[in-house]
């Protein structure tokens, strides 16, 4: 089964955005997203099949989560003062890229990395032959991030909390410490020998382990998905009594939720809510 593309919503006001609208959804096509144009309703049918909306802030309210990025062909003020209401959080909102209706510039105004706001701003750039503009500090420091390096290997932030914390340290040249005792990152940091330190235990440190090993309030814990159940149940179980059932066994062997890759069940048992 083919991956599903990126799904992301274009949307222009003017008829001159419109037209770059319009390029921008064939561009991003190409680029292997799955673009949807958007245009105000007495713009219907003069750039080529499309949606059509009474106002960008009911667009953009009524779809916001629903596809994975939004490029916006108007002003950046505009755009801010739209999406800010509709803001949840920063592992979960979509990308947002704005353009203006020349087409010089792609900002990438939200969700640059986890939701690829970065990559998207770049293929709108290339389809329009525009310059990207990315304001993320370890992208402008040529920096890992480790939401990126983690999300990339399999890997399960467990406190999004400290994040800011070791960006900090990686965007002000100072060097981080890891353990990872398994060496499910640890082969992938050879790029950047002046970033990290694996020799020294002392906290805070980023501690890649599926295991409940101790760490303390100042580690960033990063969990591999490595760790796949076989349940089964009697007829009729209750989700609850099946997720506590879960937990114990889990805890019981000091492994960690957030290493669940996912949950195996016999074909006749497929079926029963608490396993779905």
């Amino acid at each position: 089964m083919a991956a599903r593309l990126p799904t992301v919503a274009v949307y222009a006001l003017t008829r001159r955005g419109a037209a770059l609208a319009r390029r921008l959804s064939l561009g991003l096509a190409e680029a292997g997203y799955d673009p949807t144009l958007h245009l105000p309703r007495r713009l219907a049918d003069e750039f080529g099949p499309s949606l059509h909306f009474e106002t960008l802030g009911e667009a953009l309210a009524s779809r916001f989560n629903a596809v994975s990025g939004h490029v916006i062909v108007a002003a950046t003020g505009l755009a801010v003062r739209l999406i800010a209401p509709l803001l949840k959080s920063k592992t979960g909102d979509p990308a947002v890229v704005v353009l203006p209706q020349d087409g010089r510039f792609a900002i990438s105004l939200l969700s640059g990395h986890l939701g690829g706001g970065n990559r998207l701003a770049e293929a709108a750039a290339r389809a329009t032959a525009g310059q990207a503009v990315i304001s993320t500090a370890t992208d402008i420091e040529d920096r890992p991030a480790l939401e990126m390096l983690a999300r990339d290997h399999g890997l399960a932030v467990e406190n999004f909390s400290r994040l800011a914390y070791f960006s900090r340290c990686l965007v002000e040249g100072d060097i981080v410490r890891v353990s990872d005792p398994q060496g499910f990152l640890t082969p992938h940091l050879g790029f950047w020998p002046d970033c990290f330190e694996f020799a020294d235990p002392s906290s805070p440190r980023v501690v890649v382990d599926y295991r409940l090993a101790p760490v303390t309030p100042l580690d960033l814990v990063l969990r591999p998905r490595v760790i796949f159940l076989g349940l089964g149940c009697h007829r009729g179980v209750g989700r609850a009594e099946l997720g506590d059932l879960i937990d114990r066994q889990l805890a019981g062997h000091q492994l960690a939720k957030e290493a669940v890759a996912a949950l195996a069940a016999v074909e006749p048992r497929a079926e029963e809510p608490a396993l779905m």
